[in-house]
């Protein structure tokens, strides 16, 4: 995690030329791609990972060419598929759905065609009993 956050640093990642103009965020992406691998009780990654992401992609102009669509989302994705029930808690009891920028990203995520397994985790009975419990505590 560490590591990725580095990529935060613009200026620093360019400075390196180790990569072409433009791949630095690339690079990024296949480190957040690796999460995916991490065993299925890892869910500990959830948030710092969604804000590490979104910080990234808060800087991905200055890395160059302009981007279609962020490269940081499919990897995250992989790696959501996993902890559907951590992610909905997360987003929940955080209040994260009232601020646009969590709230796009979920509605995004939701989309994509690799969230099939979040997607069928965010209906099931495991987050909507999360879900009940964190509002019944919040009455």
């Amino acid at each position: 995690m560490d590591h990725l956050q580095r990529w935060g640093d613009v200026d620093k990642i360019i400075g390196h030329k180790i990569w072409r103009r433009g791949e630095e965020p690339f690079v990024a992406a296949a480190i957040i791609d690796l999460f995916e691998l991490l065993p299925d009780d890892a869910s500990q990654f959830v948030e710092p990972l969604v804000k590490t992401t979104l910080k990234l992609e808060s800087v991905l102009p200055r890395y160059g060419p302009p981007f279609m669509s962020s490269p940081y989302r499919d990897p995250l994705v992989k790696y959501l598929n996993k902890h559907g029930s951590a992610v909905a808690l997360s987003f929940i009891n955080e209040h994260r759905l009232k601020n646009p920028i969590y709230s796009d990203l979920l509605q995004d995520i939701i989309s994509r065609k690799l969230s099939k397994d979040f997607r069928s985790q965010l209906s099931s009975v495991d987050c909507s009993t999360c879900y009940l419990t964190f509002v019944s505590s919040a009455l």
